[in-house]
């Protein structure tokens, strides 16, 4: 029997993920600003300079780690209150960070929309999978 409690550490490593980002977004943009490729006073407000593309593609990826990851908490807090954790879920949970993971790497490397789209889209049916058990199963 599978502890409820498995359902978290998905959770935990999608958060520490987004840190992660959030730690090289920060380095990156200090990084800009020492070498001079973008002023400083552009953070206070983010007006008058635009960001490299590689940056502000990462910064742009950050973003979205607070948009629909959000959701997925939610969903795996509710799946453990509900009862609702077995395998299926927990392998579910996984395969949505598996998915914002890949995401990311295409995000911050390549950046090919069509190939980002995909993955966003699995990681939303995934979602709607994990929401849909739960509904089955209060």
């Amino acid at each position: 029997m599978m502890e409820a409690q498995a359902i978290f550490y998905p959770v935990g490593i999608l958060i520490l993920w987004t840190l992660a980002i959030l730690v090289v977004v920060g380095n990156r943009r200090m990084a800009a600003v020492s070498k001079g490729l973008m002023p400083a006073a552009y953070y206070k407000l983010y007006r008058g300079a635009e960001e490299p593309p590689r940056l502000a593609a990462l910064a742009r990826h950050y973003q979205n780690l607070l948009e629909l990851p959000p959701l997925f908490y939610v969903t795996t807090l509710v799946a453990f209150v509900a009862g609702a954790v077995d395998p299926l879920m927990v392998g579910l949970a996984w395969a949505f960070v598996g998915s914002r993971m890949v995401h990311s790497i295409v995000h911050v490397t390549v950046n090919k929309v069509p190939i980002r789209f995909l993955l966003f889209l699995s990681g939303v049916v995934i979602l709607a999978a994990m929401l849909i058990l739960i509904l089955v199963r209060l």
